[in-house]
């Protein structure tokens, strides 16, 4: 009898550590995808751009990539090849991430280790190993497939709603209400990190645009100043458009590129 007792307090206690964790710390890491990463990211909403490449870099394990801010004047095509701006790293798929940073200073390097914490199709999020506080998202920068360019198709009515820019506080409305100007309807921008509210704007002044939509992706906005009836006008270059995401870029500044989310709750 007391052999059975111990029998089944044993199988009590396997059960037990089983359904607590049995699974071992390595099967909850988690799992990324190197080729996820190799593409062209964008941190949120800003000009801040990193590339990671497939180019095989001199150093063994490590591939080639490169990072530069246009909000400095500086494009891809500025970057002298390894130099600044340049950066070799190396990626596990368990999250870890080795970046070594290339300077013009007779060969100096800066390296950096990141913890990745998001990486999907779309999404991008690290943060650096040493100081947790110091966290990147990003969006993928997602180039039209050349049937996409020539035969792109949108529904008008899904852009007209309230989006906000990707982890932002900034607002874009396009309304139904039709403008003085044939075929174009009304909209209003605002940003609340300024303090600024959709009910601040005063009608037809700053903060509001007139916009044509056509089904295949190309957006006009007319915007709106204080000053006389100003216009501003700028041409933009709609990628996708679904009930809940858009993302357009402007034309003439294709890197120039705005991710939204659509405001479905009651603002």
């Amino acid at each position: 009898m007391k052999k059975f007792y111990y029998l089944a307090l044993a199988a009590i206690v396997s059960v037990v550590m089983t359904s607590c964790g049995g699974t071992t710390s390595t099967n909850n890491e988690p799992k990324f995808s190197l080729s996820n990463l190799q593409a062209l990211w964008q941190e949120n909403n800003t000009e801040h751009f990193v590339r990671f490449t497939t180019e095989q870099s001199d150093e063994a394990g490590y591939l080639y990539g490169r990072e530069w801010d246009e909000a400095e004047d500086v494009t891809e095509e500025d970057l002298k090849p390894y130099g600044n701006g340049w950066f070799k790293y190396k990626f596990e798929t368990k999250g870890d991430l080795h970046e070594i940073h290339l300077m013009d200073n007779d060969g100096a390097v800066i390296p950096k280790e990141y913890i990745v914490s998001i990486l999907t199709n779309t999404e991008l999020s690290y943060y650096e190993k040493d100081r947790t506080s110091s966290k990147y998202n990003f969006t993928k920068v997602v180039t039209p497939s050349d049937d996409e360019k020539k035969n792109p198709s949108f529904n008008p009515s899904d852009l007209q709603g309230l989006w906000e820019m990707t982890n932002t506080q900034h607002y874009v409305r396009f309304t139904t209400e039709e403008s003085d100007l044939t075929g174009f309807l009304y909209g209003r921008e605002w940003d609340e990190a300024e303090e600024v509210t959709e009910e601040d704007l005063t009608p037809y002044g700053a903060g509001w645009f007139k916009y044509e939509f056509k089904s295949d992706g190309n957006l006009t906005v007319h915007y709106l100043l204080d000053n006389g009836g100003s216009l501003v006008p700028k041409e933009f270059v709609v990628t996708k458009l679904t009930k809940e995401e858009l993302s357009y870029y402007e034309k003439d500044h294709p890197n120039n590129i705005y991710n939204l989310t659509k405001v479905v709750s009651a603002k």
